[in-house]
C-alpha cells in the first residue's frame, strides 16, 4: 500500500492493477491485526457508497488479513473479494491470516492456504 493508491501485486479474476487508498477495503483491514470480513459491502456502512461496491468491481465479499513483518510493522494485506457476497467461518478466517510474523519470512503458509481461490469462479476459469 502507498500513501495514495494500493497495486494488486497477486491477483485472479481481477483486472484492476490498483484502486485508490480513500476507496480500498485493505485500508481498514491493514489497521489491525485481525481479519476484517465484510460478508455483504451493500450492508456496511463503512461501503455503501465505495466505489468499488457501487462500480464497476461490484465487490460483495471482502476478507483481508494484515501481512505482518513484526509488531507495529505492516506491508499491505492478503485479502478475497468476491462479487457475491458470502459468509466466511473463523476457521477460514484463521487460515487466511498467517502464522505471526511468519508469512513475510518466507514459509510456506501462502501455499497452504491456496485453497481459498478454488471458490472463485473467474480463478477456477483462469486455471
Amino acid at each position: 500500500m502507498g500513501r495514495d493508491k494500493q497495486k494488486f501485486l497477486a491477483k485472479c479474476g481481477v483486472n484492476a492493477g490498483g484502486t485508490s487508498r480513500k476507496d480500498a477495503f485493505c485500508t481498514y483491514a491493514i489497521l489491525d491485526d485481525e481479519v476484517l470480513i465484510v460478508g455483504n459491502a451493500t450492508q456496511d456502512v463503512r461501503f455503501l457508497q465505495n466505489p468499488l461496491v457501487t462500480g464497476e468491481m461490484h465487490i460483495r465479499f471482502y476478507a483481508g488479513a494484515p501481512l505482518i513483518v513484526r509488531p507495529g510493522i505492516r506491508l499491505g494485506t492478503l485479502c478475497i473479494i468476491d462479487t457475491e457476497p458470502r459468509e466466511f467461518s473463523k476457521e477460514e478466517a484463521s487460515r487466511l491470516q498467517m502464522p505471526p510474523y511468519g508469512m513475510i519470512g518466507g514459509d510456506d503458509s501462502l501455499s497452504r492456504n491456496g485453497h481459498f481461490l478454488s471458490g472463485c469462479a473467474a480463478c477456477a476459469k483462469a486455471r
